[in-house]
């Protein structure tokens, strides 16, 4: 089934921060109506409040997001770690605007880092 935004695949290394818990993880997917984050605690029902560094690719300070978990799964490579879905719940208009930007030049980037998935 289709998405209803496009998710910007991130190969490149973005830092989230996990507001309230003084945490850094990192962004692995985002669109319009949720994110994927690696290595930050969460649990499915918990709200969040990220803030992501928009600023390596627009002009803009960083994005506050506030998000719901949807899901956790747990990782294991050389150490665990976990990985969550978050729906964002609430970002007002202008942030929804930088949001919708930094994801088009996401997609637009020339690199090769960034490809659309469904």
């Amino acid at each position: 089934q289709a998405r209803k935004h496009p998710r910007a695949d991130l190969d490149v290394y973005v830092p989230i921060y996990d507001i309230v818990d003084s945490a850094i993880g990192v962004l692995r997917d985002i669109s319009e109506s949720g994110l994927r984050v690696a290595g930050v605690n969460a649990r499915v029902g918990q709200a969040k409040t990220f803030q992501i560094p928009v600023d390596m690719l627009i002009e803009a300070p960083p994005l506050l997001i506030m998000a719901e978990c949807k899901w956790v799964e747990i990782k294991r490579k050389n150490r665990e770690y976990s990985i969550a879905g978050f729906e964002i719940v609430d970002l007002p208009e202008k942030d929804c605007k930088i949001l919708r930007d930094y994801i088009k030049l996401l997609f637009l980037s020339t690199s090769g880092d960034w490809q659309l998935t469904d």
